[in-house]
């Protein structure tokens, strides 16, 4: 709770000191590896903020604590970096259906109609194949319709 005070206070620097702190003691942690990315990614050390998405995938498999802080980032007008962060998980075929609807809202807000498009068909195919509970599916889909842009609204409409 110090560091996310501290990083409301602007004193960026001091809060990635506690943050690591913290990874000190619990290296498996992935919330605490996302904090730390998000920090590191306010002080636009973009590669050290990678490598900590990087690590928070790897202990966070299902990706959905990675989905609920890209749609955090989306949020806070973040797109890009929300992007950043579920880039490779989509790249592996992670987590699922959810995900993708998540990721593909990130590329509408950042302008990838194209690549939004294709991802949300992919997402609609995974939900056909029950990839993912439909009750999380309902839950995943209603957070992205309400956080949507007109861009996504059309390409939802064209499925």
């Amino acid at each position: 709770m110090r560091a996310a005070r501290l990083a409301a206070e602007g004193k960026i620097e001091e809060a990635l000191a506690i943050r690591k702190q913290t990874l000190q003691i619990e290296p498996d942690n992935a919330a605490a590896h996302l904090d730390t990315a998000d920090l590191l990614a306010r002080l636009e050390r973009y590669e050290d903020a990678q490598i900590e998405v990087q690590v928070a995938s790897r202990l966070n498999a299902s990706g959905a604590l990675l989905a609920d802080y890209a749609t955090i980032l989306l949020s806070q007008g973040r797109a890009p970096f929300g992007v950043a962060v579920l880039t490779d998980l989509v790249r592996e075929g992670r987590g699922g259906a959810r995900v993708r609807f998540v990721f593909a809202h990130l590329l509408a807000a950042t302008g990838k109609g194209d690549d939004a498009r294709s991802h949300l068909a992919a997402a609609l195919e995974a939900e056909e194949r029950g990839r993912l509970d439909r009750p999380l599916l309902a839950e995943a889909r209603e957070r992205v319709v309400r956080a949507v842009d007109p861009v996504f609204v059309g390409l939802a409409g064209e499925q």
